[in-house]
């Protein structure tokens, strides 16, 4: 074997290398690419079911300020409730004439009030309107100041009488 024989050899077995070399480059940039890939694909399926949670989380977000919203709204109405409920334990409902009633301040509760009453219909629907005295037709009667409800006079002496001692 002559030394061109085994250049020829040589040079032969380097180019099988080569392409060997070639050939295992391909396949790992093949696979190299096929991970890229799968990666991608992980990430983006990650991203999504990171945006999925986040939407869900906004929305539960809103769900419990509308919930404490209505919590706050309910707190307020209770309180509003209870108010009313302590105030209207201080009247009764007082016949002022027939069939016309009032509510009257309790004896017990009048305190440092003024003997009053109040305004029946407008109390009920949550406005506390005191009575006023006035003449109709040279009579006494009373007025309520809200609703314009005029109270006919027929038993007023009784009432003015409760209304001076407090009765």
């Amino acid at each position: 074997m002559d030394f061109s024989q085994f250049a020829a050899l040589l040079q032969g077995t380097k180019t099988i290398a080569d392409l060997l070399s070639a050939s295992i480059e391909a396949r790992d940039q093949l696979k190299v690419a096929e991970l890229t890939a799968e990666l991608h694909d992980r990430i983006a399926r990650a991203n999504s079911a990171v945006l999925d949670i986040q939407s869900k989380y906004l929305v539960s977000v809103e769900k419990c300020a509308a919930l404490l919203e209505e919590s706050l709204a309910m707190r307020e109405r209770i309180a509003e409730i209870t108010k009313r409920a302590s105030e209207a334990d201080n009247y009764l409902l007082a016949e002022l004439a027939t069939n016309c009633w009032a509510y009257r301040i309790k004896p017990e509760k009048q305190g440092s009030d003024r003997p009053h009453y109040l305004c029946q219909p407008c109390y009920d629907k949550g406005v506390k309107s005191v009575l006023g005295c006035f003449l109709r037709l040279s009579q006494p009667a009373w007025l309520c100041p809200n609703c314009h409800n005029e109270y006919p006079p027929s038993n007023f002496s009784s009432v003015k009488r409760a209304k001076i001692t407090g009765i």
